[in-house]
Order: C-alpha cells, then structure tokens, then sequence
C-alpha cells in the first residue's frame, strides 16, 4: 500500500464520536467507543503508522544521503591517515597487530 493510498482510506468519525448512531450498543470499556468506531480508531492507527514506515524506508533508502555520509567518512580517514604519516604515528593496519 502506497502512503498516498493509505489516506485516502482515513475514515472520519460520523456525528458524535464514540456513538456512531446505535444507543443500545455496549461501550468498549478502554476506548469508551462503540465497537464501529473502535475498530475505525484502529484502522486510521494502523494507516498512520504505515505512513511513518514508508516514509523512513524511503529516508534510509535516500542514495544521495548515504553517498554524502560516505565522502564524509573517506575524507575523515584520508585526513587521519595523512595525520598519522606526518607524525610518524602507527597506521590502523600496524596498530591492530599490536594487540
């Protein structure tokens, strides 16, 4: 289901919220809704959040992020490598075998 999809299926609550028109019903007890808009609160729950996963899916899925995460990572070990020659310092590969 596409986030698009997903509000067009958000139902609004109709006349008085909780009541949906039927007096005779019993509550739910938690919600203080009839079981009609109980189960309509849990529909649009369940849409909201499928909302939020897609669109963190498609933030992590984000090339250009990741690829700018990356220079910025590469930069910052050429520069410490380059730190480490200078100062005659061990390098990552030497300073693991001392273990």
């Amino acid at each position: 289901m596409r986030a698009d999809e997903g509000r067009q299926l958000r139902i609004e609550f109709e006349g008085q919220p909780g009541r949906a028109g039927a007096e005779s019903r019993e509550l739910n007890r938690q919600s203080g809704l009839c079981p009609r808009c109980t189960e309509l609160m849990h529909l649009n729950e369940e849409i909201a959040f499928n909302e939020i996963l897609l669109a963190e899916r498609e933030e992590a899925a984000d090339e250009g992020a990741i690829a700018g995460i990356r220079r910025e990572r590469d930069k910052m070990r050429q520069r410490n490598s380059r730190l480490c020659r200078r100062f005659g310092l061990k390098s990552r590969r030497a300073r693991k075998g001392d273990r």
